[in-house]
């Protein structure tokens, strides 16, 4: 009868192959799980990043080691930031405790804002989690970001390596701004972005 869909690019991929009742629903996140925790020991960094290893995610990650990474998924013992990996996270628990000792997260999706299936425009889950999470986000831009978060008040968002470098530098450097950003955008996720909001729509 309906069929939705987590990004507004694959809308229109579906509306070319002649699927015309698609609608576009975002993913979410269940605030009982990912919320702020008290963080110690490995799981307190400065800068983390917890995903699968790519070879896009290394090469821009490399940008960051100077700031204190951390980096926790697959993958990683496998690449040129293998001494920066802390583990492969097997449970959701860890995942949140490794994004909470955060003093500053980092969001890079697996697929390029381009791709041509239409995935590029759609933003993770991973971005409505640390945000509830109340960890102080940068995150690769793309097309549907601005329907759930406001850059640069609630989100740093970034296209290339260089503008990531900047932001996380800034967020880890000025405290005030970095509290207000991980503030601003908990609240709007609390509103807006749980997965009530998404069976409710």
């Amino acid at each position: 009868d309906q069929v939705f869909v987590g990004g507004s690019g694959s809308v229109r991929a579906f509306d070319r192959e002649g699927v015309k009742h698609t609608d576009f629903l975002a993913v979410g996140c269940d605030p009982s799980v990912h919320k702020p925790l008290s963080a110690r020991g490995p799981f307190r960094a400065n800068v983390v990043f917890a995903g699968a290893a790519t070879p896009r995610r290394e090469r821009l990650l490399s940008e960051l080691v100077e700031f204190g990474l951390a980096l926790w998924g697959p993958g990683w013992r496998k690449t040129s930031l293998r001494d920066y990996c802390r583990g492969e996270l097997p449970n959701t628990e860890d995942f949140v405790r490794a994004y909470a000792g955060a003093t500053v997260g980092v969001n890079i999706h697996r697929f390029e804002a381009d791709d041509p299936t239409g995935s590029g425009s759609a933003v993770n889950r991973r971005l409505f989690e640390m945000a509830a999470i109340g960890v102080p986000q940068v995150v690769d831009a793309r097309a549907d970001l601005p329907l759930h978060f406001e850059e640069g008040s609630e989100v740093l968002t970034f296209t290339t390596a260089e503008q990531l470098k900047g932001q996380v530098k800034r967020a880890v450097q000025e405290d005030q701004y970095r509290q207000r950003l991980a503030t601003n955008s908990r609240q709007r996720t609390l509103r807006q972005h749980t997965y009530m909001h998404r069976m409710s729509a």
